[in-house]
């Protein structure tokens, strides 16, 4: 197991998080990915206090496991010359996975019984830029823990 994936798949999705909750605030609209993931985990059903507690840190486990398994994706990627470590790449990849993720919450969205009540179409714009952020993230890991030298991953004209 790779550290490094780990420690990537972290960092970026903090990263993402960070953004939505910040768009969230500014456009003054319900778009924490958490809660909602919560929302969608209890099909809107009240809980106590506790159960509230145990089904948010589920979300966000869930939430921040994603962002684990993404990350070893694109380690794989990597490991297979599937695509170089550079910053094209990465946002190419970003752009992919934002893809993956709205493709997982549209779908969520569609078969859960009673979703929560939010301007889908912004939701999900906001979450393919948020991985884009990601994967930002991941590749800011991989050059701060790789041992090859920041040359490498940084073409200069």
């Amino acid at each position: 197991m790779n550290l490094v994936a780990i420690y990537a798949g972290i960092l970026g999705t903090f990263i993402m998080t960070l953004f939505v909750e910040f768009t969230a605030y500014i456009s003054r609209k319900p778009f924490h990915v958490v809660s909602i993931l919560c929302s969608m985990l209890t099909f809107g059903e009240e809980m106590s206090t506790t159960n509230k507690r145990v089904i948010y840190l589920v979300a966000l486990l869930v939430h921040y496991s994603i962002g684990v398994i993404f990350s070893y994706c694109f380690e794989l990627c990597l490991d297979y010359n599937l695509l170089a470590l550079n910053l094209s790449n990465v946002l190419i990849f970003g752009g992919i996975a934002g893809l993956i993720g709205i493709t997982g919450w549209r779908t969520f969205f569609a078969i859960h019984p009673s979703p929560p009540k939010i301007n889908l179409s912004q939701y999900l714009t906001i979450i393919w830029i948020g991985h884009i952020l990601y994967a930002t993230g991941v590749f800011w890991t991989y050059l701060t823990l790789s041992s090859k030298p920041v040359e490498a991953f940084i073409p200069i004209c």
